[in-house]
């Protein structure tokens, strides 16, 4: 079967945010297990989304999430500011032949303006 364009870029966006997802429990066990950081364990748990440490652990794995969750999904805008990266702002980055959303071919939501990527940080129930 041959597919549209418009297929594959339906398609995309559940294996797109599946592979956002391994990117960021990898770093969040080259984090932990770090054998160059005095803090690393190397009692460490994972199954998909889901990890587990020791109880003296838990404090620690809880910042590693946030911050490593944090790197992934922030890029500079023009002034040097860290912002969130959008979705067009990852398909622009994978796909050599577009510049901007425009190319995309589809309508994409708009950026929540009230949304500060580094406001997770302070998050209490990014990881529980």
């Amino acid at each position: 079967k041959i597919r549209s364009r418009q297929d594959a870029l339906r398609g995309i966006t559940p294996n797109f945010i599946h592979s956002l997802d391994a990117a960021h429990l990898t770093k969040v066990i080259n984090t932990m297990c770090n054998p160059e950081d005095e803090d690393s364990t190397s009692d460490f748990w994972a199954i998909h989304d889901c990890f587990a440490v020791h109880p003296g652990d838990t404090e620690r794995l809880r910042e590693v999430v946030k911050e490593t969750f944090v790197e992934i999904h922030t890029k500079e805008d023009e002034e040097g500011n860290q912002i969130h990266k959008t979705l067009s702002d990852w398909l622009i980055e994978i796909h050599p032949g577009w510049t901007s959303a425009a190319d995309i071919g589809i309508d994409l939501p708009e950026p929540d303006d009230d949304f500060k990527i580094k406001d997770v940080l302070k998050s209490e129930f990014i990881i529980s």
